[in-house]
């Protein structure tokens, strides 16, 4: 098994993306901000750990969102971006820094600057590929450790005295270990959460080849480098996965998705939307984000409730294993009439759109709102997002034309009880089949 492994750490490290370093004193970046910043509003002042490390997360100059960051040197994931008052399911942050990987000359570059010429400062070193190099050697204290190549991280219960060789093969070293730090890190985040998912270890540190999501009792294909689950080998409760899980992922090794989109799925929870249909759309929007054909590809989901105001259930982030557990407990609320329109205009202004990314919407309603929202429609779908309609609500009541005109086509309306398909169609449209 890790002689697989490690043929396969070049491209694995190819699938990585993000920023990652070694240790710098949160306290002088702090102190260094406070000074350049003179008082002025919107600065960025870190946020410090009683052991000099950086908060995790950090709220940005705004104060309104809050980003992952990597604790070592307090480099910020933009990526990871939300708002608390409005996102119930927030990344984990815990080891989101631990599997995204930066250009190491980049890192070694920002710790020499940060350092300023202060001997004892530590400044990563680096392969030709911009990874970091699995044996660092800290230059003042003449130790030396070894080193996760991903992320950079440091285990220091590797480091020897100088002069005195590794005990360890620092090239398999990080392989051994990351199951075992993702699987302490999910555990301190579930706090015996229910719906939490914890991978499984090989006793070499690996993750199993084969996991198994408690909750939902579906058994999956991973991948025992990076842990990566394949959606798409998923058995069902009590049955096995339908690949070999021990050479699938030497044929399907997790590699950057080459299509990026933001999917708004907007539910219609007024009045006119009867309690057995409300369960039908939210049973459509968990079993929406759970098809094959999301999977495999940069897919970021948000879903917005409305009645007369429209409310942020969470904000877009990538598709995980228990975002159809989060998704069947939204709440209906107390009714009242049907803006559709101001749904639509609320979505458009309030969703983190990426810029690199495909916008599209997915409206569950009956199509008789109580506003114009055929004129914010025709606004966000001039504004490039594609806008596509499951009609649910009493069957006598439903406006199909209403819905078609909507979104600009009648192909672009489903029902709600074929998921996969509509699925398909808007990630079709948005990627090319």
């Amino acid at each position: 098994m890790l002689g697989k492994l490690l043929l396969s750490t070049a491209v694995v490290l190819a699938a990585f993306h993000g920023s990652a370093a070694q240790k710098i004193s949160c306290s002088r970046v702090r102190d260094d901000a406070i000074a350049a910043c003179g008082g002025a509003s919107g600065c960025y002042i870190p946020e410090c750990n009683d052991d000099d490390s950086f908060k995790n997360p950090q709220s940005g100059t705004s104060r309104r969102y809050l980003n992952c960051v990597n604790p070592l040197n307090g480099f910020i994931f933009q990526e990871t971006a939300w708002r608390p008052s409005r996102e119930p399911f927030p990344p984990n942050c815990i080891y989101y820094w631990l599997t995204h990987q930066a250009d190491c000359s980049e890192v070694r570059d920002a710790a020499i600057a940060a350092c300023a010429g202060v001997v004892g400062c530590f400044a990563p070193q680096c392969n030709e590929d911009k990874t970091f190099k699995a044996e660092q050697y800290w230059g003042s204290t003449g130790y030396t450790y070894c080193a996760n190549p991903v992320n950079g991280y440091i285990y220091q219960n590797t480091a020897m005295p100088p002069g005195e060789p590794l005990s360890w093969d620092c090239d398999a070293y990080w392989i051994t270990h990351q199951c075992r730090n993702e699987r302490d890190a999910a555990i301190a985040k579930c706090a015996g959460k229910y719906g939490c998912f914890i991978p499984h270890c090989n006793e070499d540190g690996t993750f199993e080849t084969e996991q198994n999501w408690g909750p939902a009792g579906l058994t999956y294909c991973a991948n025992p480098v990076n842990g990566y689950i394949y959606r798409n080998t998923a058995g069902g409760p009590g049955e096995p996965p339908i690949a070999d899980c021990n050479t699938y992922w030497t044929t399907n090794l997790f590699v950057p998705p080459p299509c990026a989109i933001d999917i708004i799925l907007v539910l219609d929870v007024s009045s006119s939307i009867p309690q057995e249909q409300f369960e039908l759309a939210r049973d459509f929007m968990m079993a929406f984000v759970d098809c094959a054909g999301m999977q495999g590809k940069d897919i970021r989901i948000s879903v917005i409730t409305y009645a007369c105001e429209a409310r942020t259930y969470f904000d877009l982030a990538p598709i995980t294993m228990d975002m159809p557990y989060n998704i069947h407990y939204v709440m209906r609320g107390d009714g009242g009439i049907s803006r559709t329109g101001n749904a639509i205009y609320y979505m458009n202004f309030t969703s983190n759109f990426r810029a690199e990314a495909y916008h599209a919407a997915v409206i569950l309603t009956d199509g008789r709102s109580d506003d114009n929202d055929l004129a914010e429609a025709l606004k966000v779908r001039a504004a490039g997002i594609e806008l596509y309609a499951v009609f649910v609500g009493y069957p006598r009541l439903v406006d199909r034309d209403a819905l078609a005109t909507m979104t600009g086509s009648s192909d672009r309306v489903f029902s709600a009880r074929p998921s996969c398909f509509t699925s398909q169609k808007v990630v079709d449209d948005q990627c090319g089949k």
